[in-house]
């Protein structure tokens, strides 16, 4: 399955040793007159790579799309039975092949077929057998409403899924939760507050029929809160303190954070401010025209950035993506 119409690459090159092949300098002598230069390496930036090609980095839930693996050697030329390796993390499911690996044909390419389970952004990414210990991965924005599943597929063995991206290998984002309305994860985050029991309403609000009825209460209308799960997987610790976030072209204000991650862990933040609410209405942190249901009910796609430094001093960037559904609903409890 040669996929011609493939638009994002990443190639990964390798600078360990293959086993039986040894990398030391002083080790120059072998007998015999074989003729290796065919043979994958990775020696050096130069001895071979293998390139990892995507038909889409945006699909919809319940959609497959195709990908396609290049094994090349220290000449560019293609190299066959070697086997690679894919994962992904859940979210995504590999349904070809549904072992999760296979060997390089002849034209050394191994072709698959992968899914979009649920909504969000996710990490895919093939491998080869030769001691890699930098990865680099492609990431599938999965977008729309529901799940699915494919029974028997491959994948998910990168971490507890993920609804952000990788930055440099290093320290990434494996989790993002919402929270409104007195609910973890909610379906939608509601963008009006109104009255609970036996109310009435207009085109502009719902109020009780009788105010002296106890049993009508306003519902339960919180700010919209989210938290990160992220995986450190460097020795050295981050210390996060801004964020700021983009959807539907607007941009909120920064927002003070304080995730102290240590090196080779996983942490999980505490609950931080995402949408304000004021007067019966939701708004974005920091600006002052509210989320109007006519104009912002719907799925948005919203961009956060975390900012901070590391124990080295350098500064830290993390960009991480999520899917938000933004409705009228009544949490009467």
């Amino acid at each position: 399955m040669d996929k011609k119409s493939c638009l994002v690459k990443v190639a990964i090159v390798f600078s360990l040793c293959v086993p039986f092949f040894g990398c030391d300098s002083s080790h120059t002598s072998r007998s015999g007159s074989t003729d290796l230069s065919s043979v994958y390496v990775a020696g050096n930036d130069e001895n071979g790579s293998i390139d990892l090609v995507v038909d889409s980095t945006t699909m919809q839930v319940g959609n497959t799309g195709g990908f396609l693996v290049t094994v090349v050697g220290r000449n560019n030329e293609p190299i066959s039975d070697m086997r690679v390796a894919c994962d992904s993390e859940k979210g995504i499911a590999i349904v070809e092949p549904a072992t999760g690996y296979e060997m390089t044909n002849a034209s050394g390419r191994v072709s698959g077929v992968i899914g979009c389970e649920y909504a969000g952004s996710f990490r895919f990414g093939c491998r080869l057998p030769v001691g890699v210990n930098k990865r680099k991965f492609v990431s599938i924005r999965c977008e729309g409403l529901g799940s699915a599943s494919w029974p028997n597929a491959a994948g998910g063995g990168l971490g507890g899924g993920s609804q952000g991206t990788d930055v440099d290998g290093d320290l990434r984002v494996s989790g993002v939760k919402f929270y409104d309305g007195g609910h973890e994860n909610p379906t939608s985050i509601d963008l009006v507050g109104e009255q609970c029991g036996d109310i009435v309403c207009d085109d502009d609000e719902c109020v009780c029929k009788d105010e002296e009825d106890s049993n009508c209460t306003t519902e339960v209308f919180t700010p919209a809160q989210v938290k990160f799960r992220l995986v450190n997987e460097s020795s050295l610790g981050v210390n996060l303190t801004s964020m700021s976030y983009v959807f539907g072209g607007v941009s909120s204000s920064n927002i003070s954070i304080n995730f102290r991650i240590g090196g080779n862990t996983t942490y999980e933040s505490d609950w931080v401010p995402f949408l304000e609410s004021l007067g019966g209405q939701k708004r974005i942190y920091g600006q002052s025209d509210p989320l109007e249901v006519d104009e912002w009910a719907g799925m948005h796609n919203v961009s956060f950035t975390l900012v901070g430094i590391d124990s080295a001093g350098e500064q830290v960037e993390i960009q991480v993506s999520s899917v938000v559904n933004l409705s009228h609903v009544l949490n009467c409890k």
